[in-house]
């Protein structure tokens, strides 16, 4: 983490906003379990879109128009990238397919769907 991230986060904390501490923990998942996660994403409340893709047991991000980012593997659900303060969490129906996936970023929450 770069200093200037680390200053914004304890502001954040300070003055009391939303910040998810990283837990520093990653879990590895099988390209299997990743491939139902894959696909694009997007919401009613803007013009974007988040195309989920896996590398070498990775999540891979890309919003629309930017290059495609890393995500560390939090658990079988919530994927983050502490550089940019992005967390994904994945919502699952009772058969395993996915619900929802909410994006949280800057103490802000969009819901996504497949």
């Amino acid at each position: 983490y770069s200093i200037k991230e680390i200053i914004n986060a304890a502001w954040l904390i300070y003055n009391g906003k939303e910040y998810t501490i990283p837990s520093f923990k990653t879990i590895q998942l099988t390209e299997t379990d990743l491939l139902k996660y894959k696909g694009t994403y997007s919401t009613p409340k803007m013009d974007l879109k988040i195309t989920v893709d896996s590398k070498d047991g990775n999540m891979m991000v890309q919003a629309s128009g930017q290059q495609p980012f890393k995500m560390d593997t939090e658990s079988t659900t919530t994927f983050s990238n502490g550089q940019i303060g992005l967390v994904l969490e994945l919502k699952l129906n009772e058969d395993g397919s996915i619900k929802e996936m909410l994006l949280k970023q800057g103490g802000g929450e969009l819901v996504f769907t497949k």
